[in-house]
């Protein structure tokens, strides 16, 4: 029964017809293929244009908050030094170029300290949106990544520091009169009162550890100042390359 339908099939569609409807299926199907092909090489374009668009923006951004980073480690520079700079003219007291008050005025002045701010608004924006890998420069991407981590590392050892060094040893010296100053009869600081040798020991011991404090903090923030102006530089190069 099926070989006879086949065959009256066959008697019904001339060869040539036959011929022609398997050309124009064909031809059908090559063009939807043909469309479907150039429907996604147009998606792909369009998403790769934006791709490159929003990593264009991310790294101005990105150059935008290094350039605020680096004011905020020159002024953090600028900050430190002061503090040396007291730290130097409070030991002349131990050889009687200033007196009490004076070296009181500056000992408070030394339990000062500047909060260290991380400016990484962008970078943490592009980790949590996954965006950071729309940056096509791997020696960029990586620069970028080491960046921030030594960035993170400067921001905790410097306000730890702070905190320990300065708000827990040194404020709390200071605060509590522990070098021994005295007050005369009206209640202000005694003039001709001289600390006595281990009050002396005491006090150059306490500049010593305010002094390395920031000495150390200089020494992070030159080396933080050293990295960014370097991923600046190569985030302005790879800019410039758009």
């Amino acid at each position: 029964m099926i070989t006879f339908l086949r065959k009256l099939r066959e008697r019904l569609i001339p060869g040539s017809a036959v011929t022609k409807y398997l050309l124009y299926a064909t031809g059908e199907i090559l063009l939807v293929v043909v469309g479907i092909l150039i429907a996604l090489q147009i998606n792909n374009w369009n998403q790769e244009r934006q791709n490159r668009a929003l990593e264009h923006s991310s790294l101005e951004n990105l150059m935008e908050d290094l350039v605020i980073q680096r004011e905020i480690i020159i002024e953090h520079l600028d900050y430190e030094e002061i503090m040396l700079a007291r730290v130097d003219s409070s030991r002349w007291y131990l050889e009687a170029k200033i007196g009490n008050e004076e070296l009181t005025n500056l000992l408070q002045l030394l339990t000062g300290r500047f909060t260290f701010v991380a400016n990484k608004a962008t970078f943490t924006n592009l980790g949590a949106t996954g965006n950071i890998v729309l940056i096509e420069n791997e020696e960029l991407k990586n620069s970028i990544v080491r960046y921030y981590q030594l960035l993170d590392y400067v921001t905790s050892v410097v306000n730890n520091n702070n905190l320990f060094v300065i708000d827990s040893i040194f404020g709390e010296f200071v605060a509590n009169n522990r070098i021994g100053f005295r007050l005369n009869t009206r209640g202000e600081i005694d003039e001709n009162y001289r600390l006595d040798p281990e009050q002396q020991f005491t006090l150059i011991r306490q500049l010593a550890m305010r002094e390395s404090n920031s000495e150390s903090i200089i020494l992070k923030c030159d080396e933080l100042l050293e990295a960014t102006d370097e991923l600046i530089a190569l985030v302005q190069a790879e800019l410039d390359g758009f």
